[in-house]
């Protein structure tokens, strides 16, 4: 690599976020990752604080980063899940609205304006999931939530064709301290004996080859659409090993 782009990744401090921005940064790119409690992590990238919940934090985010021709837009897990439909309350789904739409998307609006002032370009990655296809009884609130993000990804590249090239990823099952908490969770109110035993049952098995994700796969994946896929643009990619039944078309 002749140079070394800035890419923003959002709550990298773990999880897939922490798996995409240790990609990228061992691939040379100048990754500013982003945590709602970055001096509680260790981390060979810079970490910024942002909390999606919180206009003020995104603005001073933008307002630190400036300009950046990249950009992976990840989220954390909203507090109630693993929550069927009759535990959630009002909050959960103003919570649930804050972190997969209200928030990142301000967050998309801000960095396209930024580019566009400077008449620059920037690539910008939606991290999703492909439970949004097959919506979940356990996350009624973040699988309901987030399947707008492909929408507006096809409003905005269609209207700013020449500066944004933005695209979704639909992500499958990984191994992360988020997917093993919620595992464990549903693992308890099913009965099952165990994380292994619910990892197995609730994860492995839904899976026709039973596997899950691997990090360098999906970090290769973002590093392709934010900086080498310029004929992709307003696409909604799902990346699951074949566990979602759903056909996207």
């Amino acid at each position: 690599m002749g140079y070394n782009p800035r890419v923003l990744v959002t709550a990298a401090s773990q999880g897939i976020g922490r798996h995409i921005a240790m990609y990228l940064h061992k691939q040379g790119y100048r990754v500013i990752g982003t945590s709602r409690m970055p001096e509680k992590h260790d981390s060979p990238y810079e970490l910024e604080y942002l909390d999606f919940r919180k206009k003020d934090s995104i603005e001073k985010l933008v307002a630190k980063v400036n300009y950046t021709r990249a950009a992976v837009i990840n989220t954390g897990n909203p507090s109630c899940e693993p929550c069927k439909f009759l535990d959630t309350n009002y909050e959960d789904w103003m919570e649930g609205a804050q972190l997969f739409l209200a928030g990142p998307l301000y967050l998309t609006k801000l960095l396209i304006q930024e580019a566009i002032k400077r008449d620059g370009k920037i690539s910008i990655t939606l991290i999703s999931a492909a439970s949004v296809l097959e919506p979940m009884p356990y996350f009624t609130v973040s699988d309901t939530v987030r399947s707008g993000l492909s929408r507006v990804a096809k409003v905005v590249s269609r209207t700013f064709p020449s500066n944004v090239r933005i695209n979704v990823l639909l992500l499958g099952s990984y191994d992360t301290p988020g997917a093993r908490y919620n595992v464990r969770k549903i693992g308890e109110k099913k009965g099952l004996a165990g994380e292994d035993s619910a990892w197995k049952k609730l994860v492995l098995e839904r899976n026709p080859n039973g596997k899950i994700g691997e990090p360098y796969d999906l970090g290769r994946t973002v590093e392709f659409l934010l900086f080498e896929a310029s004929y992709i643009n307003g696409t909604t990619i799902l990346i699951d090993g074949s566990m979602t039944k759903a056909v996207l078309i």
